[in-house]
Order: structure tokens, then C-alpha cells, then sequence
């Protein structure tokens, strides 16, 4: 009976010290995540900082000119990310919209068949003559 309650602390002591060191890797993960979030947050102020900089020490003209160019990239991804969307939604419609498999082109494809239906053959007509397609030379 002694050994059977040991044994099972021994495993309640293991069993601790797992979720203790789950809970430290986990919290270790979460400030590894919120150091690299504040690499990130800090380069982007550093880069946003360094154009606000090139702006102000352009002309007026030059601003105008950087805006404009600016504008049109802006626009330029916009329309990329829509066209990427269009085909997303497109692909996963042309497969079933399950999403599960990707998409891949048949090995057969069927071709519409423009030709009109065919029509009855005409009604037998009577002989011209009894001697109409004999041949008698």
C-alpha cells in the first residue's frame, strides 16, 4: 500500500513539475512575442520618422510630386490585393467552394458542341421512270 501511494505522488510531483515548466515556456513564448511586437513597432516609428525627414526637406514641388507618387503606389497594391481576392474567391468557387483540396485542371475537357441538331432524312420519293438510275448503255 506504501508503495502504491509513493508511486503516486511520485507521478503527482511529475505531473506538477510538467504544467509548472509548460507555464513557464509558455510565458516565456508570450514575452518573446511582446519583445519582437516592440522591435517591429519600433522600426516602423524609426522608418516613419526618416520619411517624414526626406519630406520636409524636399521643395513644394518636389512634395507634390512625392504625394502623387505615393498615391499611385498605394493604388497599385490596392488593385493587386483586389485581383489576388478576385482570384481566391474565384478558385475556391470553380472547385466546389469546399477549400479543402486545392484546385486541379481535369486531364479531359469538354468541348460544346455548336453544330445544329441533325435533321430527318426527307421523305422517299416515287421514280421518275422505272429506268431512273439503271444503267443501260
Amino acid at each position: 500500500m506504501q508503495h502504491q501511494a509513493e508511486a503516486h505522488r511520485r507521478r503527482a510531483e511529475e505531473r506538477r513539475r510538467r504544467v509548472e515548466q509548460q507555464q513557464q515556456q509558455a510565458q516565456e513564448r508570450r514575452q518573446r512575442y511582446e519583445e519582437r511586437q516592440q522591435r517591429i513597432a519600433e522600426q516602423h516609428r524609426l522608418e516613419a520618422e526618416r520619411r517624414r525627414r526626406y519630406f520636409e526637406s524636399l521643395s513644394p514641388e518636389q512634395q507634390q510630386a512625392y504625394l502623387a507618387q505615393q498615391r499611385a503606389l498605394r493604388q497599385r497594391a490596392d488593385q493587386a490585393a483586389a485581383l489576388f481576392w478576385i482570384w481566391i474567391l474565384s478558385n475556391s468557387l470553380s472547385s466546389g467552394g469546399s477549400g479543402s483540396a486545392p484546385s486541379r485542371s481535369p486531364d479531359y475537357y469538354v468541348v460544346p458542341d455548336n453544330r445544329p441538331a441533325p435533321q430527318p432524312a426527307p421523305a422517299p420519293v416515287a421514280p421518275i421512270s422505272p429506268f431512273y438510275g439503271d444503267r443501260h448503255w
